[in-house]
């Protein structure tokens, strides 16, 4: 599938665009945002299996992407954990195996290699977790994310014509995820109304960093246009409790059981200093500013109870 851009500056160098991962949560935003910011260029999503070598190599040689967003991936962690070898073959194998056809396909030229992994690498900590903070997946699907990560600084290491770019996400949350994210569970729970409420909510007490889905997508797409290399942490960089998410969203105030508190609960809020200082403070405010409620959300994206 490809998209023809228009409007706006573009960087010079970059006239075509591959995206993986288009069609899911996250992805599903950047033809239309590039479209927006970037005159002259073409949008290819790759959308077959990142792990077949020469499908991949084909498409590369066919389309000649100077600049690729890797966003595929096997994401929900219940599913990760359900299917070890899938998740494996794909989220830490794959990104590399991937990169190395997309470079034998574009051949001598230089790619720049934009690829998405999880704050969920790090150690919970109390403070916001920079760059250099430890790493301690959380789950499975983080553990292979880290893996992911380790085997393309492998690759880049060995090749000067590849430019690498590792953005950590940290929450995101969309109406378009899964029945078994954080967020719709939430909607199948949380009615328009009244304003008090009362539900269950296991772990009400873990803080983390959410983040729209098109707020993460803008902000992928500012930072692979810039020359910056290496792991950039991309978040809100605001604490917020699950409960607290969910009362923010939902406009709601709940009422939630104390036995349901996590009895160790951990905090993964990402330290973005690196990220305003490469896209400017003020650009990262205007992206991240006003994450997205119910209330703003179409009635064709959301359809709440009550």
């Amino acid at each position: 599938m490809v998209f023809v851009c228009e409007n706006i500056e573009s960087m010079d160098s970059i006239e075509t665009i591959g995206v993986t991962g288009a069609r899911g949560v996250i992805g599903r935003h950047l033809p239309h945002l590039i479209r927006s910011a970037m005159p002259g260029c073409q949008v290819s999503s790759y959308d077959g299996d990142i792990r077949d070598f020469d499908s991949a190599r084909a498409w590369a040689k066919d389309v000649s992407p100077d600049l690729v967003f890797h966003l595929a991936a096997v994401v929900p962690t219940i599913v990760a954990a359900g299917n070890k070898e899938l998740a494996r073959s794909v989220n830490e194998l794959g990104p590399s195996g991937f990169a190395r056809a997309v470079i034998e396909g574009v051949g001598s030229r230089p790619l720049r290699f934009a690829h998405t992994s999880t704050g969920h690498v790090y150690s919970s900590s109390a403070r916001p977790i920079g760059e250099e903070g430890s790493t301690d997946p959380q789950n499975f699907y983080a553990q292979t994310k880290l893996g992911g990560e380790a085997l393309l600084q492998e690759l880049a290491s060995e090749n000067a014509n590849f430019d690498l770019l590792i953005s950590r996400l940290f929450s995101v949350y969309s109406e378009h995820q899964a029945p078994n994210f954080l967020f719709p569970s939430l909607r199948e729970k949380i009615r328009r109304t009244p304003r008090a409420q009362k539900i269950e909510l296991p772990g009400w007490n873990n803080t983390r960093d959410f983040l729209h889905a098109r707020q993460a997508a803008e902000l992928l797409l500012l930072l692979g246009m810039t020359e910056k290399a290496g792991v950039v942490n991309i978040g809100s960089g605001t604490a917020r409790t699950v409960k607290a998410f969910a009362e923010y969203v939902f406009e709601v105030d709940l009422e939630v059981p104390e036995e349901h508190a996590d009895p160790h609960p951990t905090s993964l809020v990402a330290d973005i200093g690196l990220l305003r200082a490469i896209l400017g403070s003020e650009r990262v405010s205007s992206a991240i500013n006003d994450s997205p409620r119910v209330g703003s959300l179409s009635s064709a994206d959301f359809l709440g109870r009550g």
